[in-house]
């Protein structure tokens, strides 16, 4: 698609990787306004906000396309869009951890903040098999977002009606610590600026959280690692006189495999039903040294003389391999485990800013790597941009080797729950005695 994004609006490779770095440059900012967001107005107004935003991405993304706009201007205003949509994608996507907690019983919080990110991955499937299909040529361009237009109205809409801040009754006993402190807050506060100081200092807690901090920065350049590649997925291929059809199926490959990863995720956290803890760390290991596995598959595959076929399933081999972190279920219900009694949206905010910040340096460095010689023109595997991502994958492992086990928001609700089961077990000796 990049070669066409070139031709329709007269600009350089550079300027349309732009378009995807745009998600690292404002999503950080976006999460940020966030927690300030959800602490005012509540999860469901921060909801509403973030579907209003995404509705008026595609809508000036669809309006860059077909008004009789000067080429630079059509991009620049496309490039606008993606800016608005990368600030209002956290205000609901970063509250997909607060919401579980607030509406799910512990044994399904982590299944239920994993099938919500799933539609992330069946989304991204669709539109990498949708876009090369649709839009083969520069003026069939408003293809990509006219139709997404009515989609977001219909979301919004469906919002309004059925969204909620919480259920009548809290599910879990952290809910039920959660939902009184927040009620605390809010009887306390009386000033315009309260919500902004308490976002602001929750935040500022997590940057002192040593055990959080190793935690996000190894999922930060391991996931960032990925969003590179996808990002340059077109020079890759293309280097290797791949088509855009190659890049986009191999887009597709990743998303899909990723959404497999997720499903087998789900089936890993059966146990959990039956009440048993969810081993974070060991799940964190595993899955972060799979990732670090699939991203040099893909590497290896970026040489000469490899089949359309075979490039396409590497790029599948890295989607089953990372899907779990990039999915982003497993880190952000780990981050809200281990930094409770802080809502789950400042951990996964803090999360949000710190990938995109490490993404934005990895997508930069990488793709002036990647301009070297033997990295364009799939002259070797062994490249300076397969070094660099080499060196990603190392650095992310090595951070996770110092990661400590802390399930201090399980260990709370066991607590609870054997507080509850004694209280009953008195009520029924007491009933017996009489």
């Amino acid at each position: 698609m990049y070669r066409i994004g070139e031709a329709r609006f007269d600009v350089g490779l550079q300027r349309i990787n732009s378009l995807s770095n745009a998600w690292n440059i404002y999503t950080a900012p976006g999460a940020l306004a966030a927690l300030w967001v959800t602490e005012q107005f509540g999860l469901r107004g921060c909801l509403l906000a973030g579907y209003s935003s995404q509705l008026l991405c595609v809508l000036l993304a669809h309006l860059a396309c077909v008004l009789p706009l000067a080429q630079r201007e059509a991009f620049n205003l496309l490039y606008a869009s993606q800016a608005v949509g990368a600030l209002g994608q956290p205000l609901f996507l970063n509250n997909v951890t607060l919401l579980a907690g607030a509406w799910f019983p512990a044994s399904e919080r982590d299944a239920a903040v994993a099938v919500s990110l799933l539609f992330v991955a069946a989304g991204s499937v669709f539109i990498s098999i949708y876009a090369p299909l649709a839009v083969t040529q520069a003026g069939q361009m408003d293809r990509l977002y006219g139709w997404q237009v009515p989609v977001w109205a219909a979301v919004l809409a469906a919002g309004l009606v059925f969204t909620a801040d919480e259920p009548p009754l809290p599910p879990s006993a952290s809910a039920a610590v959660m939902r009184s402190a927040r009620r605390q807050r809010h009887s306390r506060s009386s000033e315009r600026w309260d919500a902004l100081r308490t976002a602001a200092s929750q935040a500022a807690q997590l940057l002192w959280h040593a055990n959080f901090m190793v935690l996000n920065l190894s999922s930060s350049i391991l996931t960032g690692l990925v969003f590179l590649l996808g990002t340059v997925v077109g020079q890759l291929t293309a280097g290797c006189s791949e088509s855009d059809e190659t890049a986009g199926m191999a887009l597709a490959a990743l998303s899909a495999m990723s959404g497999v990863a997720v499903l087998l995720y789900l089936y890993l956290l059966r146990d959990q039903a039956s009440g048993e803890a969810h081993p974070y760390v060991k799940h964190q290991l595993g899955w972060s040294a799979l990732c670090a596995m699939g991203t040099m598959v893909v590497l290896a595959m970026a040489r000469p003389g490899v089949s359309a076929g075979v490039t396409i399933a590497s790029w599948g081999v890295l989607g089953l391999a990372s899907g779990t972190l990039i999915n982003g279920a497993l880190t952000m219900e780990h981050a809200a485990e281990m930094t409770f009694p802080l809502p789950a949206n400042v951990s996964v905010a803090l999360l949000a800013v710190t990938s995109s910040i490490v993404s934005f340096l990895q997508v930069v460095i990488g793709t002036q790597l990647l301009e070297a010689p033997a990295s364009v023109n799939c002259l070797s595997a062994a490249t300076p941009f397969a070094a660099f991502c080499a060196l990603s994958c190392a650095a992310g492992l090595a951070l996770l080797g110092l990661l400590k086990a802390d399930y201090r928001r399980a260990e709370m609700e066991s607590q609870s729950q054997g507080q509850e089961d004694r209280r009953v077990g008195s009520y029924g000796a007491t009933d017996e005695r009489k």
